[in-house]
């Protein structure tokens, strides 16, 4: 079993899903599994967010992180530093790292002092959550607009144990909004 399943919901987007695998193929720890859950009918982003629901037996990793194909790794060792962050927290249930989204640093400013989800404050590459925890909440994924918010609100609100590390691991350029023309 690997230590990471990366998740990757590729629509289209040819040059965007080369990027996304380039960037994954280029950590320096082998120890995760790139998995797609391919989109070719355009079902919109909160069926794709339900599919990551049914179709979550196929994610064998410890930790789960979502990395869609209009965005990719700027770490290379974004697996090594999970490892490192699993074993000095003692296996924390989310685990949030900072992301670029559109020219903006994810979690906000104010998420990261109050270290509380909030909406429009928190992106799906800021989540890598451990498996059996994404199993049980993803399910609230699919809820919309916002999905990576209310699931990262669901597991707060139950009390999961939070870490949050500093270092910007993904970035995505632009609002894609399910374009294919990149």
């Amino acid at each position: 079993m690997p230590l990471l399943t990366i998740v990757t919901r590729p629509f289209r987007r040819p040059k965007a899903l080369k990027r996304n695998m380039d960037s994954v193929q280029m950590q320096t720890d082998s120890d995760y599994e790139q998995i797609f859950l391919v989109d070719d009918v355009g079902i919109g982003i909160a069926e794709a967010g339900k599919r990551l629901f049914t179709e979550r037996d196929k994610v064998h990793g410890d930790y789960v992180y979502i990395l869609d194909d209009d965005a990719y790794l700027l770490e290379k060792d974004f697996v090594k530093i999970l490892r490192e962050t699993v074993a000095r927290e003692n296996n924390p249930e989310v685990i949030i790292f900072k992301s670029e989204f559109a020219g903006w640093t994810l979690p906000s400013d104010e998420v990261w002092e109050k270290k509380v989800p909030k909406f429009g404050g928190i992106d799906t590459h800021n989540l890598c959550v451990r498996q059996n925890i994404w199993k049980k909440y993803i399910e609230v994924y699919g809820v919309g607009v916002g999905c990576d918010y209310h699931f990262a609100l669901a597991m707060h609100e139950a009390g999961l144990r939070f870490v949050w590390v500093d270092v910007k691991i993904a970035r995505m350029d632009k609002f894609g909004q399910g374009k294919t023309e990149y």
